[in-house]
């Protein structure tokens, strides 16, 4: 069963409302991490994959930093969920269905779908736990906290740091991916060092969360290694 909602727009968000069609697919899709395949039909009637979807967000909301939209840790196929932070200009309004969620402007909202077979307490080993061994690791349109158990996105809003601090983290993470052409899947002729740069800011960042929240929390950081993943991916390809 595909499940409908609506993805309304500020003045920023371009032409109307569009539909966000959750669509269960049988295999993953080649440069993604989850098996689930997600559209956008906008009045042009195009089509969106996931990144893209991510990338035209981030492209036309005021302060993508307070805008993160998610497909969190999925457990199958059949299990997806989808965040829209507070403060975010994305909303979500209820139509005919009754399955389907009304999020206010200001609100946190999240839209769960678990097949009746299986219980909600298989999705994350931290739901009935705080997380106190955490990663921080930079991922399209994802908070930076990571449980680094079971692998879920954590709302760095749970977490004991500072205004500024959270401030610095959000927009950190907001840069990621930045070393990517999305509309040509290429990556940009300085990419590497692009990488390299949000690494070192990552790592930084890293050791001021260590500061504020103190030795009860075991915190790591995970650099990334997707320009180096493109860059090897041309290189293979042009040979």
């Amino acid at each position: 069963m595909t499940n409908y909602y609506y993805l309304a727009s500020d003045q920023k968000m371009g032409q109307g409302n569009g539909t966000l069609d959750f669509i269960e697919i049988n295999e993953v899709i080649p440069g993604f991490d989850y098996p689930v395949q997600i559209e956008i039909y906008n009045g042009l009637e195009k089509e969106w994959e996931l990144r893209a979807l991510l990338q035209y967000i981030r492209n036309h909301t005021e302060s993508y930093k307070v805008c993160t939209v998610q497909i969190a840790h999925l457990i199958s196929s059949n299990h997806f969920e989808l965040k829209a932070r507070r403060k975010s200009k994305v909303l979500l309004h209820e139509i005919v269905d009754p399955m389907q969620l009304l999020l206010q402007e200001g609100e946190l909202l999240t839209i769960k779908k678990v097949p009746a077979e299986r219980s909600l307490s298989l999705s994350y080993c931290c739901e009935n736990k705080e997380p106190d061994d955490l990663k921080i690791e930079g991922d399209m349109g994802a908070d930076p906290f990571w449980c680094n158990r079971c692998g879920s996105n954590l709302d760095i809003k749970d977490f004991p740091i500072s205004s500024q601090l959270e401030e610095e983290l959000l927009s950190w993470a907001a840069k990621y991916g930045e070393w990517i052409d999305w509309d040509t899947d290429k990556l940009l002729p300085d990419g590497i060092e692009m990488e390299d740069k949000f690494n070192r800011r990552g790592f930084a960042l890293m050791k001021k969360v260590k500061q504020e929240m103190g030795s009860s929390y075991n915190i790591s950081f995970i650099p990334s290694v997707s320009a180096r993943f493109y860059d090897q991916s041309e290189n293979d390809f042009s040979k």
